[in-house]
């Protein structure tokens, strides 16, 4: 490594393949070898650089170590001169050392011999010490004759400026020097005095009591202005501020001297009376005066009182802050307006003081990061008595978001960081206060669930007057408005706190008495059809009408939580919006089951009217000769008119299909029952009979659907008829038709069928048996194969007859 001139400034080295050596540090022997071995191999990269390229670089080689050889020899020469100079340096300073200490012994020396020459030398100093101490106590007594004068003049002025205490004050650095030195006499006097007589200290302490008064007085002046620091700076009284700071700098220096002196004095050394302090500014000369009084007539030093004003100073601003900070906490106040005028007073007094104050004083005081902490320490005070007392749930919030949008302030508005602010707001227990936040809310919504149940309860089991109906006819109760105004007045108040778990967590609450209310009308809506089915004389009218209301209610609940999941998707964290959806979807799967259950109330009133009527189809004589099928699709019209008329559209095209599908069920099980009859020897009545039934059910229907989606789901029903009635040679042809489109009809179904005809004896019957399950298994065998050849599962198509004939449940355990 090479080295500049002056032996301190690595200088970067050239290697051979023209590269820069990093110099910044030593290199070791083996990481210089590796080095060189590495620019080698780059200059000589191929065989022919050995007889091209050797010599050059010898010769390059050989000039750099010649350059760095004469840096180190010129960094090393001039290192060695600079040595030389500093020890001839050296030399002369100890050769003028010795030459003043011999030339102090000769003057020492010859004060000495001097002494001895004069005649009568002890007399002259004796009466020398007499003339000075005259005339110290001539110069005491003026001060004294002038002391009331003085303490007079300086009451006066300070009078005048504390009447006008945001007032110019151009005499207060006046004021303070005249009373430093008059409290410097004071001391002065004091200390001459000490070992006086008792009466004789306190008359001299009784002559300086106004001086203390005033002294007292003008340190009450001095802690006004401190407290009002800020007042007088916007009063454009900025120079008070500085002759403030002065002499708080000023007293600070003076304790500072005092307890030098005091530190001297205990390890024993001489200190004298005012030498070395700041009070040499008044050197008095009183303090020799009075050394008679206290015998052997030496001076005596001055002790002065220690004031401290700079704590005192610190203190001072703390009161004041305090006070400003009582005028804001009122216990009758609104705990947001307290925070809200809290963190403005924050903001606008610590940018003033940063702006405006800091300046004014020495950068030793750290003044603003001493507001800083004060106000924070405040407003942790501030907020711990807002938690003490009784919070609701807004205030709770809102203290929460307050907290953080306090710190976001107090960096990006005045740069002081979060983790600098101590102690923490809320000491860190948001977690608790969140916990107590969402009591309050499960409380409230508890609270409002039980009497809004109470309410819609005694109407729904009472029933004395029909429920509301829209203007367009539809039923609904006023539950649903006043439950979801309840909950999205909880998802406002937090969706507007910028916490997204909080956001979770109170929606889980409301979903929580979404689903007591659930609950509750599931168990409503069973518990009174159940007692209405049992003895409807005994119960009040118009549960039809109160359950069609429930159903649109909870049609209309599952609209709001939709409304709710929309706006989450758009305004909720993204963090925190799967959990938000998955807890509401619950909540809107929950009021599809009531309005499932309501709609499973409303098809079994209707069925329940026209069972005895259904279970009378195809017997002996009441089928036959009466009119069943038109009292049944009469009643089951009258009940869908009302249903089109006061339920919501979707519901209503839901019950509908529920509808038809039990209506098909229960006509199977008509086919089904022991007591059905075919009486297909008599061709044209039984076929006519059985074509009347199917037309006037298609006719029904078709009025609240489609015709054509009446017949398609009717065809299973159009296709069993067609075995019931087909000749006893075309049954093949015909069940297989059936089995072609509802794979799941059980052979034994059609068997059961065959087997009520009147036409067919045991031998024919057993006869078409054989055949179809012959053709049975056939098809079974067919359709394996082409579910194999396509891959699939072998599941056959589900229609209605696995409602009325469901599959058996798989064994437990498996």
């Amino acid at each position: 490594m090479a080295y500049s001139g002056n032996g301190k400034q690595p200088v970067p080295t050239t290697g051979t393949g023209g590269g820069v050596i990093p110099t910044n540090r030593s290199l070791s022997a083996d990481e210089a070898a590796a080095h060189a071995l590495e620019r080698l191999s780059v200059a000589l990269r191929y065989p022919d650089d050995l007889q091209s390229k050797l010599d050059a670089l010898r010769k390059k080689t050989a000039a750099d170590k010649a350059a760095v050889d004469a840096q180190l020899k010129a960094a090393t020469q001039s290192q060695l001169n600079d040595c030389q100079t500093g020890l001839d340096h050296l030399a002369r300073v100890k050769a003028t050392l010795e030459s003043v200490r011999g030339t102090l012994a000769e003057v020492h020396a010859g004060g000495t011999k001097s002494a001895h020459l004069i005649p009568n030398f002890a007399r002259v100093q004796r009466v020398a010490t007499v003339h000075r101490n005259f005339l110290e106590t001539q110069r005491t007594l003026a001060q004294f004759e002038a002391l009331s004068e003085r303490v007079d003049r300086l009451r006066a002025t300070l009078d005048a400026h504390h009447r006008d205490l945001l007032g110019h004050a151009p005499d207060l650095l006046f004021m303070h020097y005249e009373l430093f030195q008059l409290e410097a006499f004071r001391d002065a006097t004091l200390a001459q005095v000490k070992d006086a007589s008792d009466d004789t200290v306190n008359t001299v302490r009784a002559y300086f009591r106004r001086l203390d008064d005033l002294s007292d007085r003008f340190n009450a002046y001095l802690w006004d202005l401190a407290r009002h620091a800020l007042d007088l700076v916007r009063a454009h009284q900025p120079s008070v501020v500085v002759r403030l700071a002065k002499i708080l700098e000023f007293e600070e220096r003076a304790d500072e001297a005092e307890l030098v002196a005091r530190e001297r004095e205990a390890n024993g050394e001489t200190v004298g009376g005012a030498d070395g302090s700041t009070a040499s500014m008044s050197r008095s000369g009183s303090q020799g005066s009075l050394g008679g009084m206290a015998g052997g007539g030496g001076r005596r030093r001055q002790h002065r009182e220690i004031k401290s004003y700079r704590s005192q100073f610190f203190d001072v601003l703390h009161e004041s802050i305090s006070a400003r900070f009582a005028a804001v906490f009122a216990p009758d106040r609104e705990a947001p307006d307290m925070l809200q005028e809290a963190r403005g007073m924050v903001l606008e007094d610590l940018t003033f003081v940063y702006d405006s104050l800091v300046d004014l004083f020495p950068k030793k005081y750290k003044l603003f990061p001493f507001f800083v902490l004060e106000y924070h320490r405040h407003i942790y005070d501030l907020v711990n008595k807002i938690v003490l007392e009784k919070m609701e749930t807004a205030t709770i919030l809102y203290l929460l978001r307050w907290c953080d949008e306090y710190y976001r302030d107090m960096d990006s508005k005045l740069g002081v960081a979060e983790e600098l602010l101590e102690p923490r707001l809320l000491d860190g227990q948001e977690r608790v206060l969140i916990d107590d936040y969402l009591k309050l809310i499960r409380q409230k919504l508890d609270e409002w669930l039980r009497n809004l149940l109470a309410s819609e309860t005694r109407d729904f089991t009472q029933r004395a007057q029909p429920p509301e109906m829209d203007s367009e006819g539809k039923y609904g109760l006023s539950a649903a408005v006043i439950l979801f105004n309840m909950v999205n007045q909880q998802i406002d108040i937090v969706l507007d706190s910028s916490r997204g778990q909080l956001l979770v967590d109170v929606i889980k609450e409301c979903t929580r008495t979404l689903t007591g209310y659930q609950t509750h009308f599931l168990d409503l809506v069973t518990k009174e059809a159940a007692k209405v089915a049992a003895d409807p004389e005994k119960h009040p009218p118009g549960l039809i009408e109160y359950t069609m209301a429930l159903a649109n209610d909870s049609l209309k609940c599952t609209e709001f939580v939709e409304l709710i999941i929309t706006r989450m998707d758009a305004e909720a964290d993204f963090t925190y919006r799967a959990a938000i959806s998955r807890e509401l979807n619950g909540a809107m799967d929950g009021f599809m089951r009531v309005a499932k259950a309501a709609c499973t109330v409303l098809l079994d009133s209707a069925f329940n009217d026209v069972r005895s009527a259904l279970a009378l189809l195809f017997t002996v004589p009441a089928w036959y000769e009466g009119e069943l099928m038109s009292d049944v699709v009469a009643t089951l019209s009258d009940y869908c008119v009302d249903y089109a008329e006061h339920l919501q559209v979707y519901l209503f095209d839901k019950l509908m299909a529920d509808v038809m599908e039990r209506f098909a069920v229960a006509w199977i099980d008509a086919m089904r029952s022991k007591n059905a009859r075919f009486r297909v020897s008599q061709t044209q009545q039984f076929e006519t009979l059985m074509a009347g039934d199917y037309a006037k059910a298609i006719e029904c229907f078709s009025r609240f659907k489609t015709p054509r989606r009446v017949e398609k789901f009717f065809d299973v029903i159009d296709k069993v008829f067609t075995v019931i009635c087909a000749n006893r040679r075309m049954v093949f042809v015909d069940y297989y038709n059936l089995a072609k489109a509802y794979p799941d009809v059980p052979l034994a179904f059609v068997e059961d069928l065959l087997a009520k005809r009147d036409d067919l004896d045991k031998p024919a019957l057993k006869e078409i048996v054989e055949g179809l399950r012959a053709k049975a298994a056939q098809q079974q065998q067919a359709s394996a194969a082409a579910v194999a050849a396509q891959g699939g599962d072998g599941a056959p198509q589900k229609s209605l007859f696995s409602i009325v004939f469901p599959p058996p449940a798989p064994p437990a355990g498996k």
